[in-house]
């Protein structure tokens, strides 16, 4: 009788070491699997510019703003939608990257 408990306790053992490793397995490839992300929409520059501008006049409307950063910020605006526009109109790699530094330095100007 301690024999066939013995035999059904080793090959259990078994089994639970090739499911544990099987799953340690699965879980590395799928970490290795490279990750989609979703595309980002040609728009996108556009979408972050209204909402830093909505940020901006929130922040004017509510005296968050001193009136020595009036000036550039509305100077930083104004770069900031040609620049967008620009690259709404002739997506290049590099008009999408001058528009991500111009919605950077607006958004560092912006109080917090």
């Amino acid at each position: 009788m301690s024999d066939w408990r013995h035999s059904s306790v080793h090959t259990l053992c078994k089994k639970g070491c090739v499911l544990t490793l099987t799953t340690i397995l699965a879980g590395c490839a799928f970490m290795s699997a490279p990750v989609r992300a979703a595309p980002v929409s040609p728009n996108a520059p556009v979408y972050v510019y209204f909402i830093l501008n909505g940020i901006v006049r929130g922040s004017m409307m509510t005296g968050k703003l001193h009136p020595k950063d009036v000036h550039a910020l509305m100077a930083v605006d104004e770069q900031a939608r040609h620049i967008i526009t620009q690259d709404v109109q002739h997506q290049t790699m590099k008009n999408d990257h001058q528009a991500d530094v111009i919605l950077e330095h607006y958004l560092s100007l912006i109080p917090r």
